[in-house]
Parts: C-alpha cells; structure tokens; sequence
C-alpha cells in the first residue's frame, strides 16, 4: 500500500478542506450573529435610556414647581413677619438686643 495513494489522500484532503471551510462560515455566521445581539442589547439600553430621561424631565419639572411655590410663600411670610413685627412695634436692634 502506497503512503500516498489517491484514494486515502484526496478524501482526507477534501475533509479538511471541507472542515475548514465550515469552520469559517460557522465563524463568519457567528459573528454577524453577535453583532447583531449587540446591536439589540444597545438599542434596549437606549430605550431603558431614554425612558428614565423622559421620567427624571418630568421630576425636574415637578421640583421646580415645588421649588416656586415654596420661595412664594417664603416671600408671603417674611413679608407678614415684617408687618406684624411693625404693627408691634419691634425693630432689628429690639430683637438682636434681647439674644
């Protein structure tokens, strides 16, 4: 039996050859394929993203309001604090006086 006789030699060769070519289109499959659950994990977290965005905006806003409507009524009580300290008479110097 000769080493390299065609019929041992080709099927093996054409085997190999067969198996490498799987492996790279497997590969080349595998990797378009992670690629593309990149591309979906990327597009949740952009949606996740963009709805805690939207979510924080509507937070901002509503603190905001708070924010206004307490500096209103800061500025409504220091202003009867000064009337009701007039109408009794007390000044500044009275009160740092008494501490």
């Amino acid at each position: 039996m000769d080493f390299f006789d065609k019929d041992f030699i080709l099927p093996g060769l054409f085997s190999a050859l067969s198996g490498l070519f799987g492996w790279a289109m497997g590969r080349k499959k595998e990797n378009v394929e992670i690629q593309g659950s990149e591309i979906t994990n990327v597009q949740e977290a952009i949606k996740i993203w963009r709805e805690m965005a939207t979510d924080m905006k509507a937070e901002v806003a509503d603190l905001k309001d708070k924010v206004e409507t307490l500096t209103n009524e800061i500025h409504t009580l220091r202003a009867e604090n000064v009337e009701l300290r007039t109408k009794l008479g007390l000044t500044n110097e009275d009160n740092e006086n008494k501490h």
